[in-house]
């Protein structure tokens, strides 16, 4: 009995691994298609757009390092039911993601301006309306508060 929980507990183990690299890798695909969408959109010749999609994919993945928990698991809130000890928790954690992914951001807008123009830059740090809502079009999609699609902050039983 307790070797075959031993092989399960292994065999288990084996499994999160691989979804963890599957799921690194899903996302290192996503930063590949989005900055060769952007890249093409920008007009780069061959040797800005290698430059540009490896500078891409480097800060898409300190942008998401840089929100930590927030991309991670994900507690439900009931917002009519919240307690206003655990709004003000939620909202300070919220403004210091948003203050590391700033920083990262300001980091990066310096190492793209030395490949591509402010210009071009503007497509990846501006705010665009439009089918996206308003949200960056550099991947974060998600509301101010991470919520579904309600304007960023949802309602009962929404994600943060």
């Amino acid at each position: 009995m307790r070797k075959n929980f031993i092989i399960a507990a292994i065999a288990m183990m084996f499994v999160s691994l691989s979804t963890f690299a599957q799921g690194n890798a899903n996302f290192e695909e996503m930063y590949a298609r989005m900055a060769s969408r952007l890249a093409k959109n920008m007009k780069l010749d061959d040797v800005s757009t290698e430059q540009f999609t490896a500078l891409y994919a480097e800060y898409m993945k300190a942008r998401m390092a840089a929100a930590g928990e927030q991309t991670g698991r994900r507690e439900r809130v009931d917002l009519e039911n919240i307690t206003d000890e655990k709004a003000t928790e939620l909202i300070e954690k919220n403004f210091k993601t948003q203050e590391a992914q700033l920083a990262v951001d300001r980091e990066y807008y310096n190492k793209f301006i030395r490949v591509i123009t402010p210009a071009q830059a503007a497509q990846i740090f501006v705010r665009r309306s439009g089918a996206m809502g308003g949200q960056r079009t550099g991947g974060y999609r998600r509301g101010g508060f991470g919520g579904d699609s309600n304007n960023g902050f949802g309602g009962q039983g929404n994600d943060f």
